[in-house]
């Protein structure tokens, strides 16, 4: 399965709290395209060389997502205003920074979803999640003020957070959704945890799959704007914490894929992962690495290393434009460890 979404009520309140962090307080936290851009183009400065290559035709893609996020505090005090007061399109506010930090950061609820989950994992935009650039004006809007209900020149977040909350939870079609609070949804929590379970698929007990011999091959884009990365990573570490990573290495292949954004992105993959599932299935051949092929008009053939969870292409040497100047670094890191 690709991006999957399977905390789906975690997704929509993330939703609104992406709408209230850009709309709220008379909209100062929004950004238009101009420091979007500013914001994509510093994070890709700050990170594009951690995979040991930078090229602005054939890369321009960000494979070591781990270490480019501890680049993020110093890139947004790079950006910050004067005084973190709006001036214009060379900085961003200290309202801007707040909201771009919003999206970056995990949202964590007092309250339990379905299967106990208390969190939706943050976005990627520090780390080359395609919210910038031609993408602005669908992902953010073009106003800092939105309509109600939520339109086609809104955030488009915001018009499925808007959605939700107007049909899923208060059932009043001309509600105000920036007055709905995520954390503190109050005489609505009860409807909140009622559709969670309807809606949701984020039972980690798979042993009625495993049982039966199931196998699955898990993908997801670091750049998705839509859907969490990291909410297929909490996923998969759950997975890892219930049954124990060697338990999940028979079952399940997880793998991010840089570059990638939902349906979007600098790198649009091809790759067989049903032919490789067919020969885990049938022929006990459980996948490693597998390889994937750009299909973006300007880099199409392409080629890359689709790496297993937690590791990423590395440059080696050669033509950038070849899986076979790539490898695989060996990374040390808790597989159980959450990220977002």
């Amino acid at each position: 399965m690709n991006r999957p979404t399977l905390n789906y009520t975690g997704l929509r309140l993330s939703n609104v709290v992406l709408g209230r962090a850009l709309y709220l307080n008379n909209g100062t936290g929004w950004l238009d395209v101009n420091k979007t851009v500013l914001l994509e183009n510093a994070v890709m400065k700050a990170c594009d060389t951690l995979d040991s290559v930078a090229d602005s035709i054939t890369d321009s893609i960000i494979s070591n997502v781990t270490a480019c996020k501890l680049q993020a505090p110093a890139v947004l005090a790079a950006l910050r205003c004067l005084a973190g007061k709006d001036t214009g399109d060379t900085c961003l506010s200290d309202a801007q920074i707040a909201t771009v930090n919003t999206i970056a950061s995990p949202m964590l609820l007092p309250y339990l979803l379905a299967n106990s989950v208390t969190r939706y994992a943050g976005y990627n935009i520090l780390a080359d999640s395609v919210f910038a650039g031609s993408y602005t004006t669908r992902n953010f809007g073009t106003s800092p003020t939105p309509a109600n209900p939520a339109g086609k020149n809104d955030a488009n977040q915001w018009v499925t957070g808007d959605q939700w909350v107007k049909y899923f939870i208060t059932r009043i079609p001309t509600f105000n959704s920036l007055t709905f609070d995520p954390l503190n949804p109050g005489i609505y929590q009860a409807q909140v945890q009622q559709v969670s379970p309807e809606s949701d698929a984020t039972n980690f007990d798979l042993s009625a799959f495993i049982a039966k011999g199931g196998k699955a091959i898990i993908t997801h884009g670091l750049a998705d704007e839509i859907v969490s990365t990291d909410s297929s990573v909490d996923y998969y570490n759950a997975l890892v914490q219930k049954f124990g990573q060697a338990s999940v290495d028979s079952f399940v292949r997880f793998y991010l894929m840089p570059g990638v954004g939902h349906g979007t992105g600098p790198f649009l993959p091809q790759v067989d992962s049903l032919g490789a599932l067919e020969q885990w299935v049938e022929n006990d051949t459980a996948p490693e690495t597998l390889a994937v092929t750009d299909s973006t008009a300007a880099t199409a053939g392409c080629t890359r290393p689709l790496c297993r969870y937690p590791t990423w292409p590395k440059y080696t040497g050669g033509k950038v434009n070849s899986a076979a100047s790539f490898s695989v670094p060996v990374v040390a890191s808790n597989r159980q460890g959450r990220t977002g």
